[in-house]
């Protein structure tokens, strides 16, 4: 009643915080003009909702995907993608840690602690699925 038959006869009905409603006359082209506006405002909120619903379900199985991978492979090509790697490495020491690029130049220091780093972060991540 409020949203559609009302705005089309030009009455607009309004809350007031002491709890009473208040009526008054409109023109009725920009009453529904307005009620259109809402319903649009409210069709995009929910759109955006869903999006980031979405969004967050996608993160959570990318980062399910991710916590079932061993910290000693983490680095293999095949998982670039799911680590959201460009590169890939080419030459690995014993504990699975790159140590050249997939062109066969050793990697800096600084780019080897950076490695380092990322797999004790994942090594939680991965004891704390696979307790």
């Amino acid at each position: 009643l409020r949203d559609n038959v009302l705005p089309a006869v030009g009455v607009r009905l309004e809350d007031r915080a002491s709890g009473r409603a208040q009526f008054s006359l409109d023109d009725p082209v920009r009453l529904q003009a307005e009620a259109a506006r809402k319903r649009e405002s409210a069709a995009k909120a929910e759109a955006e909702r869903l999006a980031k619903e979405e969004k967050r379900r996608a993160d959570a199985l990318r980062d399910a995907d991710r916590a079932a991978v061993e910290p000693k492979r983490m680095f293999e090509p095949q998982f670039d993608a799911l680590f959201d790697r460009e590169t890939s490495f080419g030459e690995f020491d014993e504990t699975g840690l790159p140590i050249a690029t997939a062109d066969g130049e050793p990697l800096s220091k600084s780019a080897t602690k950076k490695l380092i780093k990322m797999r004790q972060k994942h090594e939680k991540v991965y004891s704390e699925r696979n307790k």
